[in-house]
Order: C-alpha cells, then structure tokens, then sequence
C-alpha cells in the first residue's frame, strides 16, 4: 500500500540526493534508524554544521595558545 505526502521542496531535493539509488521509502527507513549526533550529546552540533566547524577551529587555535603558553 503507498500513500501520498507533501513536502517541501528543499525537503524533498534533500532526500533525493540522500537515497541515491534507494527508493525514497527504502531512504525513510534507514534514516529512521540513524541516530544523530544531537540524539547522543544533546548539543544539537548539527544545526549549522558550519558554525560548528568554525567552534570547533576557534577552540583548536585557542587550546594550541594556551599549549605554546605553558611551555
């Protein structure tokens, strides 16, 4: 049995290029499965993956100052 849905295009170019060769229902499954990394740390890191890469850098070049500090 299939049933119809709306989504938003931004949702639905997303999904199409996340399955690939799947079928979006088979797609829905396995991302049904996945647990997220905001699922297992509850920091929600991947709400703007690109300010979390930008944190992430701004806290490397802070922690190798505080290293060449000490030494």
């Amino acid at each position: 049995m299939s049933k119809n849905i709306s989504i938003s295009d931004d949702v639905y170019e997303w999904l199409k290029k996340v399955k690939g060769e799947d079928s979006f229902s088979s797609a829905i499954r396995k991302l049904k499965k996945r647990r997220s990394l905001e699922d297992i740390n509850g920091m929600n890191i991947l709400v703007d993956w690109e300010d979390t890469k930008r944190e992430i850098k701004e806290m490397s070049e802070k922690e190798w100052e505080r290293l060449e500090d000490a030494t």
